[in-house]
């Protein structure tokens, strides 16, 4: 379980800093931006870093890869994938619009940073029951 979850911890972790610092590039003013925007950057981000790592140790030829990576990432990691961004997601709202609402904390400031790596403990503790049931059902699949 702790490597179901800290796989998908990981895929989640690279996708929020990979996510939050292309999109701080790419914009002029962060603040002027839905907080949506970024939250669903570090949502694509995190899946699609998740097919890239199935992707990467499935044997095969291009198609079959492809096929097998996508449907492991469904099948096994999406709802932990979701669960664990979700209460990411609710912690830096609560972060960024209760507890740090004026200035708006920004992707180069370190306590954005220090901010979202307590939401990525938040996302392992709420990626845990996730990953229980989803595993639990994969190996009730594969028995079959």
């Amino acid at each position: 379980m702790v490597t179901q979850v800290s796989r998908c911890g990981a895929h989640c972790a690279l996708g929020f800093v990979v996510a939050e610092v292309a999109l701080f590039a790419l914009r002029s003013d962060s603040a002027s931006d839905p907080w949506w925007v970024d939250y669903a950057g570090d949502y694509l981000t995190a899946v699609t870093i998740a097919v890239l790592f199935r992707y990467v140790g499935t044997p095969g030829h291009f198609v079959r890869r492809v096929w097998r990576a996508l449907s492991t990432v469904v099948a096994v990691e999406l709802l932990t994938i979701t669960a664990f961004e979700l209460a990411l997601f609710a912690w830096l709202w609560i972060a960024h619009h209760v507890v740090l609402p004026e200035p708006p904390v920004r992707p180069d400031s370190p306590v954005f940073w220090f901010v979202g790596q307590l939401g990525l403990v938040a996302g392992f503790l709420a990626a845990w029951p996730a990953a229980s049931w989803q595993l639990d059902r994969w190996a009730d699949r594969r028995s079959r």
